[in-house]
């Protein structure tokens, strides 16, 4: 997954130097498609890592982490 964000960055950067203005556009729309489902799947990764930060030490009480809404739900 990075190594395709490196990949659109740098396909971007040809494109700004070639005035490619239209292909720029289009893969800045990849470019931070692939940063969202990155930062959601790092946020994961932490939450799963220290899970007991995340928990709340009210009996009955529930955090369920939303990735498609990027928040989360109590």
């Amino acid at each position: 997954m990075f190594y395709m964000h490196l990949a659109l960055t740098k396909y971007e950067a040809v494109c700004m130097i070639q005035k490619n203005y239209k292909g720029d556009i289009k893969v800045f729309d990849q470019i931070e498609a692939e940063a969202l489902e990155m930062a959601d799947m790092i946020s994961q990764a932490i939450v799963m890592q220290f899970l007991i930060c995340f928990r709340s030490r009210v009996p009955g009480y529930r955090t369920i982490w939303n990735l498609k809404s990027r928040s989360i739900l109590h």
